[in-house]
């Protein structure tokens, strides 16, 4: 793998292993940019997952049994909540991070 960053990058091994600190900063941005992005993915399906669990509820009706219970979907109520309460959190996390790379890349910069 590591010859086959040396070439994407054009650089000697040497140059790729002993110091070259512009490749280091690049493959350690672009690995928390993979982090940020897959943070953020993670986060979009929770949120769908919400979506479709309350869509569900609406759409599925509800029916009595033959022993006389009401038998209601409500199973889908708690999926919704909690999925979309993940998706969020992920999300405000994901935001918190991506402020906080924000914020070290500008102190680096004075």
């Amino acid at each position: 793998m590591i010859v086959e960053i040396a070439k994407t990058f054009n650089l000697s091994l040497d140059d790729l292993i002993l110091g070259n600190t512009v490749v280091k900063d690049k493959l350690v941005n672009d690995t928390k940019f993979v982090k940020r992005i897959r943070l953020s993915i993670l986060s979009m399906i929770f949120i769908l997952i919400a979506i479709v669990s309350a869509l569900l509820f609406t759409s599925l009706s509800s029916h009595v049994s033959q022993d006389g219970v009401l038998q209601e979907p409500w199973f889908l109520v708690i999926l919704a909540f909690f999925s979309l309460l993940t998706g969020l959190i992920i999300g405000m996390v994901n935001l918190v991070l991506i402020f906080i790379n924000y914020y070290k890349y500008a102190r680096r910069r004075k």
